[in-house]
């Protein structure tokens, strides 16, 4: 804690005169008040808490009390941490304090000046020690996934792009050291190769799959010259991204929601193909979201996948629109497939990656598809990007 208080002065007019005589930032100074704030509102809950625990006492048969209790708890237990940061903070400042006292003294001077240097040094640590916390934690982050792959904009140029893509995403799996379980892939019969469609399970035990892949979800652009084009010339097609978190349990869909339509299956697969209705499209009506299978020999297998990827599409746009207060969330996260909503662009002849969100270009083809190490780099970005947003939004601008 800080020393005693001059006179005439309150305690937030000393610890804001003492911030700015350590020459603490007006960013480290908002963080500063911010956890004040939250350490604040932890001793009026243990205040609160003593209370309550009294009148429990007096009223042993009281269940109020106790759930009161318990909540109150949750929330101490959630605050203590900035308490500690707050500590941290104003320790260092008076650390901080203490060396400029000292180089007053022409002897010490030196010493002092090298002592606050590595006390900034720490305040900066400390600084994205606070951010880390106070950046909101979503559960859903830690979820696993399901990420579909679809050809969209360009003919059989968009399938074999999108097989590109699952080479890639297959080698960010191997990278990470995730599980990347294949659930459905269709080719383009049409040329009888390249994706048409590829739906992946990705699991990791250490958890933050979707943390990590949910900015992949959008439209792709890729400008080459296309294996099928005679005449040499530069072709722009577009593939499209699903990235969709594993449900939870307790989500559940209203059955009369839901429209089930069967229809005969598409496409190489045996003898079931083209001759009976065992393909299934579930479509819930209020959103007009649709999900289909057709992989499955039996239409109540095709009906069960159906409704399990309708529900697993339906959690995703509904966690996204239940943590997006300013935007709402596209459905099925992709658009139209039209090239002017691409998210990311992949230039062959120059070998350039360009992701538009973050307005950063990196080279190495390879690097992205075979070795999925830009990808990963790309990702990393994203994830920083999201993080100065959520700072911004409580911060402000200053920085």
């Amino acid at each position: 804690m800080f020393s005693e208080l001059p006179k005439g002065e309150t305690t937030q007019d000393f610890d804001e005169t003492l911030l700015k005589k350590c020459e603490i930032g007006e960013y480290q100074v908002i963080l500063y008040r911010h956890l004040k704030k939250l350490s604040n509102q932890l001793t009026d809950l243990n205040t609160k808490f003593l209370e309550v625990s009294v009148k429990n006492a007096q009223n042993a048969e009281s269940s109020q009390s106790s759930d009161e209790l318990v909540a109150i708890r949750k929330q101490i237990s959630s605050l203590g941490v900035y308490a500690k940061l707050f500590s941290d903070f104003q320790a260092l400042v008076t650390e901080m304090w203490g060396c400029i006292e000292l180089m007053e003294d022409k002897e010490m001077r030196k010493m002092a000046e090298e002592d606050l240097e590595a006390l900034r040094e720490q305040m900066d640590e400390l600084q994205v020690e606070i951010e880390d916390e106070c950046v909101p934690k979503r559960d859903i982050d830690a979820r696993d996934v399901t990420l579909e792959v679809r050809q969209a904009a360009g003919g059989s140029e968009s399938s074999l792009f999108a097989e590109d893509l699952v080479t890639m995403y297959k080698a960010l799996c191997q990278r990470k050291g995730w599980r990347c379980i294949q659930e459905d892939f269709q080719e383009d019969m049409a040329i009888n190769k390249g994706c048409k469609l590829g739906v992946f399970k990705i699991t990791s035990h250490n958890g933050d799959v979707y943390r990590h892949l949910k900015h992949e979800s959008g439209v792709h652009k890729v400008q080459r010259v296309p294996e099928t084009e005679k005449q040499g010339r530069m072709h722009s097609s577009t593939a499209t991204v699903v990235v969709m978190p594993e449900v939870p349990k307790e989500f559940h869909l209203d059955e009369k929601d839901i429209r089930i339509d069967t229809y005969r299956a598409s496409g190489a697969g045996g003898q079931h193909v083209n001759k009976t209705d065992s393909a299934v499209r579930a479509t819930h009506v209020p959103t007009g979201v649709v999900a289909q299978c057709q992989d499955q020999r039996d239409q109540h297998q095709n009906k069960s996948k159906a409704l399990a990827a309708l529900k697993q599409k339906l959690y995703a746009i509904f966690e996204e629109t239940e943590n997006s207060k300013d935007k709402a969330f596209k459905r099925e996260q992709i658009g139209g497939g039209n090239i002017n909503e691409k998210i990311r662009t992949y230039n062959f002849p120059n070998n350039r990656i360009t992701d538009h969100r973050l307005g950063v270009t990196k080279f190495g083809m390879d690097d992205m598809l075979v070795t999925g190490e830009l990808l990963e780099e790309f990702i990393e970005e994203l994830i920083e990007q999201e993080r100065a947003i959520k700072l911004k939004e409580l911060f402000g601008e200053v920085k």
